[in-house]
């Protein structure tokens, strides 16, 4: 049977058609890196590498829902309330105060200031200082007990052997006092004074002049004030130094004998306490006490309530309002949301050197910078990623959110469409797993903030690509203070074992990790698509970088930069550290990004 010529057209079209569909089955993703990250050395054997990998909830079926109340509440309620009044006379009903009986008990006894110094009379200043000056090595002083208190009096001078020094000349310099003795010294001078002043008013009948009293009282006002106690306790009065205390225990133990209630005994109390005392000599005190008489004849009867009272009812409606303004959080799940987790790489934070004096212009001069640690996803973002940002953020069928452009729709390398009745996103089939392309920059930005992170900066991008502190070097010099990298990739140097180009893509974008990853684990980042990062463009960036640690330019226009090279481009241009640009509203299909978020 022979074929028409249309009949072999269109066969050979649905061959054609067959073998486009027929794809290369993918491989499994096995890390087969080519650098041992325990020992830091390059192997031909898989290695054993530390742990890097991490995986991060980047959406969650737990979502918080703002609730906004405003309403006002009215409540109507009904209160029977009760009242009432007594029955009975108040007389019946409340008790009588208690009845009670006082007395006194003696605490302390005092002794008044004309008793003290009748016994204890002060020791004049003269016969101080004649005890001063014996004490100072002089012989011929008299000492106190020669002297009788007959012989001391206002009227005549101490008695003091004629080859006795002066008292002015003997007397102890203030110096070698004590504070107390000082202060006794000053007192006893003031009552010399006044004592003399009073003597001379007696006996001669006279008045001091005045510049005579103004003197005195100029004297009296310069020196400390004296300390004029009306009643002494037995310790002050033993312990007072300026007078004569001969024989001061026995008086004052024998005077408390005769007095007829000890400290501690009970007195009872009446009006006249005056008559207690014996004589002026000694002043009680004493503690009042209060004891309850039980007299039975005052206890009232008790009586029921009902014969107490008379009950009244009275109702009483009442009406409240309320009015409610919050803003109230609810976490509510939803089992129709999936929880979406990406796939991270833990890039140890260390020193490198940013760029390459080698090539361009762009990427000198080399730089030796410091980058913390952080995350950096393991692959490319891919569309069915970007399809859960794209639903969530419910942008429109222009690819904007909230007017601002995200993704070309309309291009014919984009494999998410827009259900028109649902406006949900979905992805080509078998496309769910590649790279999303036709991204502009704020979109990649709004995605990395949505996933709770950033966009990598130029330094952080091409720090995690050389492999971080895995990163194989050479040294320029004998001191080993001055460095390069041996790999111009990520991962290595022949590239097409590491990543996607113009010589092995085949025109297209291909899923990510069918190629070898870098000593860190991660893939394609040379190659494949190129990647959207953080910073500005300028051409001169390297020159004017001022900061050491966690460099980031962010001055100039609205240029972009983009890394890593596509699987358009040349082997140049997928070096580590070569650098491109793009507007950030641009968009085209060799251009995706990465996620970068805090470690």
């Amino acid at each position: 049977m022979m074929l028409s010529k249309y009949q072999k057209l269109l066969a050979v079209f649905v061959l054609l058609w067959v073998m486009a569909q027929c794809k290369t089955p993918e491989p499994a993703r096995v890390y087969t890196p080519v650098f041992d990250q325990t020992t830091r050395q390059y192997v031909k054997t898989t290695p054993h590498r530390p742990d890097l990998d991490t995986s991060v909830l980047i959406r969650s079926n737990v979502l918080e829902n703002l609730v906004i109340a405003l309403d006002t509440i009215s409540l109507e309620e009904q209160f029977t309330l009760e009242s009432a009044e007594l029955a009975v006379p108040l007389e019946l009903i409340n008790e009588k105060p208690p009845l009670y009986d006082t007395f006194l008990v003696v605490a302390d006894y005092r002794y008044p200031a004309s008793y003290v110094d009748l016994l204890f009379p002060v020791i004049p200043l003269a016969i101080i200082e004649a005890m001063t000056s014996d004490q100072n090595g002089s012989s011929d002083t008299l000492h106190p007990e020669q002297l009788s208190l007959s012989e001391v009096s206002p009227n005549k001078k101490p008695m003091v052997s004629e080859s006795a020094p002066s008292h002015k000349a003997s007397k102890k310099p203030s110096i070698f006092l004590s504070k107390k003795e000082r202060l006794a010294r000053k007192n006893r001078k003031e009552i010399d004074k006044i004592l003399a002043l009073k003597q001379a008013e007696t006996s001669e009948g006279k008045t001091v002049n005045v510049v005579q009293e103004e003197v005195l009282a100029d004297t009296i006002l310069a020196a400390e004030p004296l300390v004029v106690k009306e009643i002494y306790t037995r310790d002050e009065i033993l312990a007072d130094t300026t007078r004569d205390l001969l024989d001061a225990t026995n008086i004052l133990d024998q005077h408390l004998s005769e007095v007829a209630w000890k400290i501690g005994d009970s007195i009872p109390f009446y009006h006249g306490m005056d008559s207690y005392f014996l004589d002026s000599s000694l002043i009680i005190l004493y503690d009042t006490v209060y004891v309850e008489v039980i007299d039975s004849s005052r206890m009232v009867p008790q009586l029921s309530f009902d014969s107490l009272t008379n009950i009244q009812l009275e109702k009483l409606e009442l009406v409240f309002r309320f009015y409610v303004n919050e803003r109230l959080i609810f976490k509510v799940f939803h089992p129709e949301i999936d929880d979406v987790f990406i796939d991270m790489i833990r890039v140890q934070g260390g020193d490198f050197k940013l760029g390459n004096n080698e090539f361009d212009d762009d990427e000198r001069p080399a730089t030796a910078l410091t980058v913390s640690s952080f995350l950096l996803s393991q692959y490319e973002v891919t569309n069915k990623l970007f399809c859960y940002f794209l639903d969530d953020q419910l942008c429109d069928s222009l690819g904007q959110i909230e007017g601002i452009p995200v993704i070309d729709l309309d291009h014919p390398e984009t494999r998410i469409q827009r259900n028109r009745f649902t406006g949900k996103f979905t992805v080509s089939g078998g496309y769910d797993e590649y790279p999303v392309v036709n991204v502009t920059w704020i979109g990649a930005q709004m995605f990395c903030k949505y996933a709770g992170g950033r966009l990598p900066s130029e330094a952080e991008w091409e720090y995690a690509a050389r492999g971080g502190i895995y990163a194989r070097r050479f040294y320029l010099n004998a001191a080993k203070t001055d460095y390069d990298y041996v790999n111009r990739y990520a991962g290595g140097n022949y590239l097409g074992e590491l990543g996607w180009f113009v010589d092995n893509s085949r025109g297209q974008v291909w899923v990510g990790g069918r190629k070898h990853p870098n000593e860190l684990g991660l893939y394609d980042m040379s190659g494949n698509v190129w990647e959207w990062c953080y910073d500005k463009y300028s051409k001169d960036a390297y020159k004017r970088i001022n900061r050491s640690r966690n460099p980031m330019f962010l001055e100039g226009g609205n240029l972009r930069v983009n890394r890593g090279g596509s699987w358009s481009s040349d082997a140049l241009y997928c070096r580590v550290s070569n650098r491109n640009f793009l507007d950030q509203y641009g968009k085209n299909q060799y251009l995706g990004f990465r996620l970068m978020r805090e470690w």
